[in-house]
């Protein structure tokens, strides 16, 4: 019995002393629940329909308007209002500068009918311009309610920037009420950044899984040398019909297949990766222009799946390495994005591949060949199982000279097109020092797709006793570039002559 009123006064002790805690820390420590947000406005948005906005001495205006959905409701989303941008025709018109950002336009009733402030500065001050909230200093913001509604419309005035005060903001008044408060700078920016605020910064082309939407693209340099490359196909997965890469070729100024690493990596990636940030200027002037350096931009030409493009690039002289300058052709805006321009002095010998082809075997159900021993046609079916990764492996190799069709074994099969594959491009190139010196081509490599009637050839023609230029399907000479040292043609000479006289590959 002692032992349980022992227990019960010791719990009763701890008790009385957490009582007492609690009463001690709610005494020392405040309440931070207690603390009210200071609201300047508090409105319903969906009263107010224009907010207009006036620089301090300017006879510029512009204006944000909206309209509410007539339905509250579609496929159980609530509908959204429409914003506009509208000045009269300075910038508005959306041919000239872009398309404007259904988010950024919100932004402009959300921070307005909704304006919390950092701080109040003053109640009543004696000079409103200390504060940059007189005539000469002030953005004058102005919000109008629609005309059915009740609501009223109200004037904010944003003054001078204040950096010491509770944390970095600016001064802003109710116009008609004597306070002074502090608002953040996001909530300023919104009014304070001109119309350039609004403009949309998603303006870079969507290029598509593995660059499928890509048609064609044309680079030209700073110094004014231009490359054509088209898509030369996309490959899908026969199993799960997904997209597998998509390969290019370059058709000007010659003729070749194009690194997948130089326009991948190091051209389309870096697009891509280029992140946008803000509009630098809009309407440039010649100066602007040049000081940002588009008096000697790249340019680059994109035609997608979903229109024509024309893109311009610039690095002016002694702008910082993470940062490239955009301009979308019929815009007159300058962007400025984190980037880099290193991609814009790539020149035609930078895109050839490092293959004379890049065609998946299992792909391909005929490849003809012809050499100065003769002309020859393999039948390929080579099926694969991606689930179990088994398959079937069937070829032919035809003598056209005898007429002679003969098995052709997988290992034999492999070899010899893995050697047509591997005809790596040469240092040489083709021109008035080095040119074409047959009319007709030595070699030539065609494959054709199964499953199709689409063909590609790769023709060779002699430049020396050493080296070949290398063309690309209908080509014409004039557009041969490239050449391949002959060590590795012979090569594939010698391979169809080992399997014709049953032989095997090493």
């Amino acid at each position: 019995m002692k032992r349980q009123i022992k227990k019960i006064a010791f719990v009763g002790i701890v008790v009385v002393l957490l009582a007492a805690a609690w009463l001690i820390l709610e005494y020392v420590i405040p309440d931070d629940s207690a603390d009210e947000t200071i609201k300047i406005v508090e409105a319903d948005p969906t009263d107010y329909s224009f907010v207009s906005v006036r620089g301090p001495e300017s006879d510029y205006t512009f204006h944000i308007g909206k309209i509410e959905p007539e339905e509250g409701a579609e496929n159980g989303e609530a509908a959204e209002p429409l914003y506009y941008f509208y000045d009269g025709g300075i910038y508005d018109d959306e041919s000239r500068f872009g398309y404007y950002e259904q988010y950024s336009l919100a932004k402009a009733f959300e921070r307005t009918t909704a304006l919390d402030a950092l701080e109040l500065v003053s109640e009543a001050p004696e000079d409103y311009s200390e504060y940059g909230l007189d005539k000469e200093h002030a953005t004058v913001v102005m919000v109008t309610p629609y005309d059915d509604s009740d609501a009223e419309s109200f004037t904010l005035l944003i003054g001078s920037h204040n950096k010491i005060i509770s944390g970095e903001g600016y001064y802003c008044q109710l116009a008609g009420k004597p306070e002074v408060y502090l608002i953040s700078t996001l909530n300023a920016g919104t009014f304070l950044n001109g119309a350039a605020h609004f403009l949309t910064t998603n303006i870079l082309p969507s290029f598509g899984e593995y660059y499928d939407e890509i048609r064609s693209l044309t680079f030209t340099n700073r110094a004014g040398d231009s490359v054509v490359i088209k898509r030369f196909e996309s490959l899908t997965s026969d199993v799960e019909g997904e997209l597998l890469y998509t390969s290019f070729y370059m058709e000007s100024p010659y003729s070749c297949y194009v690194s997948d690493q130089i326009l991948g990596e190091q051209m389309l990636s870096l697009i891509v990766d280029s992140q946008v940030v803000q509009v630098a200027v809009m309407d440039p002037s010649e100066e602007e222009l040049e000081t940002y350096g588009f008096n000697r931009a790249a340019r680059i030409d994109f035609s997608l799946a979903s229109g024509d493009f024309t893109y311009y690039f610039a690095t002016p002289s002694g702008a910082n390495s993470g940062v490239v300058y955009i301009m979308v052709e019929g815009y007159d805006v300058i962007y400025m994005a984190y980037g880099t321009g290193t991609f814009v002095d790539l020149k035609a010998i930078d895109f050839r591949s490092g293959l004379a082809w890049i065609h998946n075997i299992t792909l391909v159900e005929q490849l003809d060949i012809t050499t100065p021993s003769g002309k020859y046609t393999v039948y390929i079916d080579d099926t694969v199982d991606n689930t179990n990764s088994t398959g079937t492996w069937v070829a032919q190799i035809l003598d056209h000279s005898t007429g002679v069709q003969s098995i052709l074994s997988e290992k034999n099969g492999r070899s010899l097109y893995t050697d047509c594959i591997g005809t790596t491009y040469d240092e040489l190139m083709v021109g008035e020092e080095n040119p074409i010196i047959e009319d007709e081509p030595s070699y030539t490599m065609t494959v054709k797709y199964k499953n199709s009637s689409f063909t590609s050839t790769v023709r060779f023609y002699k430049v020396t006793s050493r080296q070949y230029a290398v063309l690309f399907d209908d080509a014409d000479i004039s557009e041969a570039g490239f050449t391949v040292n002959v060590v590795k043609l012979k090569e594939i000479d010698q391979d169809i002559q080992t399997i014709l006289a049953g032989g095997v590959l090493n």
